[in-house]
């Protein structure tokens, strides 16, 4: 039973090392890859499963990058710049909500990119 427990343990944390490390080093989205998140929620035609990925995961080798995401995250998650739930599972912005995801957009596109990325999902 004590070897089951320490080789649960180890699996554990050898799990959770990988998963760590990889979403630090392997998750790298371009600022255009950002851009066409935000435009696609602004336009009503963006991917339940691509907002999701993109939500969730800290954007680790470019802060700046990652604070934008982060300040569009406030918005689409506020009831003052969302409309009600359709059941879609788009992102329905209200025009104050627009408004405030076409001015990170500005933000956005005064940032350079970065090189030598890894990873770019678009």
């Amino acid at each position: 039973m004590n070897y089951l427990l320490i080789i649960l343990l180890i699996a554990f944390i050898v799990f959770l090392f990988f998963n760590v490390w990889h979403t630090k080093h392997y998750y790298r989205p371009s600022v255009r890859y950002v851009e066409e998140q935000l435009q696609a929620a602004l336009n009503g035609n963006d991917d339940s499963y691509t907002q999701d990925e993109f939500i969730c995961i800290d954007i680790y080798y470019y802060p700046e990058l990652d604070a934008i995401k982060k300040e569009y995250v406030g918005i689409i998650e506020s009831a003052q710049y969302v409309k009600v739930d359709d059941g879609s599972g788009k992102i329905n912005l209200n025009e104050q909500g627009k408004v405030e995801v076409e001015k990170i957009l500005r933000k956005l596109r005064a940032l350079p990119e970065k090189k030598n990325i890894k990873f770019d999902p678009a």
